[in-house]
């Protein structure tokens, strides 16, 4: 429906009350102004705030990769699924009796 009245777009209102216009273009109009970043082509400097807040992150990310180099991660390791091996179906006694009146299933 959004992509539709985009289409139809004229920048005029939708009807004849003054309060009536084309909302839905016009919240995506004032999202976009407001929350993204206008690229510009010029690349931002960083202020001395933020070089000082990356510079401090990094120290914590080193002290925590040199921390799990020794003790370990604090996430337990992911336990594998080891599934049991099958009954040997040709010594087992309950299949064989069982196989006689094509009672099992056969391995696919």
């Amino acid at each position: 429906m959004l992509f539709h009245e985009l289409i139809r777009f004229k920048g005029q209102r939708s009807g004849s009350s003054e309060g009536s216009k084309d909302d839905n273009c016009d919240s995506l109009g004032s999202l976009t102004a407001t929350y993204l970043e206008k690229d510009t082509g010029i690349s931002r400097e960083k202020s001395e705030a933020q070089l000082e807040l990356e510079a401090q992150l990094e120290g914590q990310r080193a002290l925590r990769l040199q921390h799990d180099m020794y003790f370990g991660s604090a996430v337990p390791p992911q336990q594998q699924y080891i599934p049991s091996p099958e009954p040997d179906r040709d010594n087992n006694p309950l299949t064989a009796t069982l196989g006689r009146f094509g009672m099992t299933r056969n391995a696919a």
